[in-house]
């Protein structure tokens, strides 16, 4: 469940519209309280993040973030927006929007590697989010 950005929506435990797997509406969250794990991980395209850069700048963040845990217990791991985080950085962006799991990270990675419609994993992000 995706909401808009100027949706009233938060984590807090106990939102009536929490969706499958734990997940609320997407809120602005400051990008220093996002715990990076597996930016190691991930390959880094720099054409692909300027061009998201420059739609970030044109048009704003369209697509939430993921993130694993809860923003009141302080710990949110990114599970799926690395290229958006850049790109955020780079236009100078203190927050992204972010949809919030109220699951372990592990089960997050899972229900995200199940559900995914967006670019395939090269095969070493397979194996380095397969250590978790």
């Amino acid at each position: 469940m995706v909401s808009h950005p100027d949706s009233q929506n938060s984590c807090a435990p106990g939102v009536p519209e929490q969706g499958l797997y734990g997940q609320t509406g997407a809120i602005q969250i400051d990008l220093h309280r996002m715990e990076l794990c597996f930016e190691s991980t991930r390959i880094v395209d720099a054409s692909a993040v300027q061009r998201l850069a420059d739609s970030i700048g044109e048009c704003g963040q369209m697509v939430p973030c993921i993130t694993a845990g809860t923003p009141e217990g302080g710990a949110l791991v990114l599970i799926d927006g690395y290229r958006r985080v850049s790109a955020l950085r780079r236009v100078g962006a203190d927050t992204a929007l972010v949809q919030c799991w109220h699951c372990p990270v592990g089960q997050a990675l899972a229900q995200l590697l199940a559900h995914s419609r967006s670019r395939a994993f090269d095969p070493i992000e397979e194996i380095g989010r397969a250590h978790v």
